[in-house]
């Protein structure tokens, strides 16, 4: 095996505050600590039912987060309270009727070092941020998810966004609003589609069925019909409106677009989206039809289509790289009964960043170098990771059968994505003293695709063990996955040469797993 990681703050008051200082060194333990701000993450519960948010007024929150690349992990505990409240008892003490509720965690922070008590619960803030990440976040002992909202604090332009917090001297005092959302069943009494809790909202009752098939607002659609819209069963829907105004998009990918747009009285082929302002990172394509664009189009400004054709998937939106995080599209809704309806969309952009890996020692991306390179040829890989991985690209030389370094090869839509690709005729040599394929449990997750050769082609290789794809002079097993170490190999069950596939390679204690596309495919034993 070969031993190289491959791919790879008058005057009295001053003197007071100086005294005290002078009285925190010499009672502690030879080091002073400052108390510092604590960060704070805060925001709304609610369990979201058929698209309607039911906000929970009572509950215990635990949040448990982790340094980045540590194993020790902090627990901070809140629960829900009255955070806006219209109305007191007699006593001033309860609320009889509150606008908002919240939790609010609160994380301790010292100027590093922190003192001995109850160092695993409080932060030290350093010259430089740190990351930590929040490894999850319960709800009465469940799972929620996250949706970040907000940030508020001393934030620079490089500073990354994820399920994390940064804490260093220059983040104090620093705001997360993050809601938690929760998936639950709901109560239902009169059986009628409608939920006790939407019933008790608009007024309806919870023991009567009848109501679910009655019109409110006289706009054409029933109570149960406006509940299933996430509409309001006591304002008209006759005015066309765009209900949610923020879609999630893959930096570089290709999704469909849709919206979710009302309009009680207007079918969607009579229901005109006029594109008035589409911005520069992302562009729109008409696909699957001939009317009324022909495929392939690329939509411009002032351009329109109806609402069936979003309902059919016939539009695409691609977003390109852009060094903003969120876009704004804006529309115009057009009904013909009324005056057109200007309505904005937020496009926030997802963007990997080494947090969505947090323990990855090596990120190696083909999208993400060519996005940093541009045009610029480069014999050294950029990755995501944030460590010093980047090696350099030696590709083969067939004349003297012999390595030497070349610029990395790009090949622009290559990729299912269709993004660029990386065309390795070689390999990446990593720096020696970073074990980028270390001894013990380690998971190696890659996205590539392999021609069909005698030999076998090597995916990446270490000290402890190798993956490569088997070549055709195999006789056991030709153009299957295998991963070895010195004694032992493990192969997928199926070929894989020759086409694009997500391969994960987990090795721990109990063995060796291989997942093709997300389904097992060998291991854990040796064959």
């Amino acid at each position: 095996m070969t031993q190289k990681n491959q791919i790879k703050m008058w005057k009295p008051w001053r003197f007071l505050f100086v005294l005290f200082t002078l009285l925190l060194i010499t009672s502690g333990s030879g080091f002073a600590t400052i108390i510092e701000p604590e960060t704070l993450i805060y925001g709304q519960v609610y369990n979201l039912y058929q698209n309607n948010k039911i906000i929970i007024t009572d509950a215990n929150i635990e949040c448990a987060i982790r340094k980045k690349g540590a194993s020790t992990i902090s627990t901070y505990q809140a629960s829900v309270e009255c955070m806006k409240c219209q109305e007191y008892d007699t006593d001033g003490k309860n609320c009889n009727s509150c606008e908002k509720y919240s939790y609010l965690l609160k994380i301790p922070q010292e100027t590093h070092p922190v003192s001995d008590k109850n160092s695993d619960q409080v932060v030290p803030l350093l010259s430089d941020k740190q990351q930590y990440d929040i490894v999850d976040i319960k709800v009465n002992g469940v799972q929620a998810n996250m949706r970040s909202k907000s940030e508020y604090g001393h934030i620079q332009p490089e500073d990354k966004k994820g399920k994390f917090i940064l804490a260093g001297q220059t983040r104090r005092s620093h705001f997360y609003e993050i809601d938690l959302e929760l998936v639950l069943p709901v109560k239902d009494s009169d059986k009628d589609g409608l939920p006790d809790f939407w019933e008790k909202q608009y007024g309806l009752s919870i023991n009567n069925p009848d109501d679910a098939s009655t019109d409110e607002d006289n706009d054409g659609w029933t109570n149960l019909n406006e509940f299933l819209y996430a509409t309001n069963p006591t304002i008209s829907n006759k005015v066309p409106v765009l209900l949610e105004t923020d879609i999630l998009t893959f930096e570089g990918s290709k999704s469909l677009l849709q919206l979710n747009i009302a309009d009680s009285d207007t079918p969607k082929d009579k229901l005109s989206i006029k594109f008035i302002s589409i911005p520069p990172a992302v562009q729109l394509m008409f696909h699957g039809e001939s009317a009324p664009f022909s495929n392939g189009h690329i939509f411009q400004n002032n351009d329109m289509i109806q609402l069936v054709h979003l309902d059919n998937g016939n539009i695409i939106i691609e977003n390109k790289v852009s060094d903003t995080i969120d876009e704004r599209l804006y529309v115009e809704l057009i009904d013909g009964d009324h005056d057109p309806v200007i309505a904005s969309i937020t496009i926030n952009t997802f963007k990997p960043t080494a947090s969505d890996a947090t323990d990855a020692i090596l990120w190696a991306d083909a999208f993400y170098h060519a996005q940093k390179r541009g045009d610029t040829s480069s014999k050294r890989i950029q990755e995501r990771s944030g460590n010093d991985n980047r090696g350099n690209y030696y590709t083969y030389s067939a004349t003297d059968d012999s390595y030497m370094e070349d610029d990395i090869p790009l090949v622009k839509n290559q990729s299912p994505g269709g993004n660029t690709v990386i065309d390795i005729n070689g390999y990446f040599e990593l720096p020696y003293a970073t074990p980028v394929f270390p001894e013990g449990n380690s998971t190696i997750i890659t996205v590539f695709k392999v021609n069909s050769g005698e030999n076998d082609h090597i995916i990446a290789s270490g000290p402890y063990f190798e993956v490569a794809v088997t070549g055709k002079n195999n006789p056991l097993h030709p153009g299957e996955l295998k991963v070895s170490d010195e004694s032992t190999s493990v192969y997928s069950n199926k070929r894989i040469d020759n086409e694009w596939i997500l391969s994960t390679v987990t090795r721990k204690e109990q063995g060796t797993f291989i997942d093709i596309n997300a389904i097992w495919s060998g291991g854990p034993f040796a064959s």
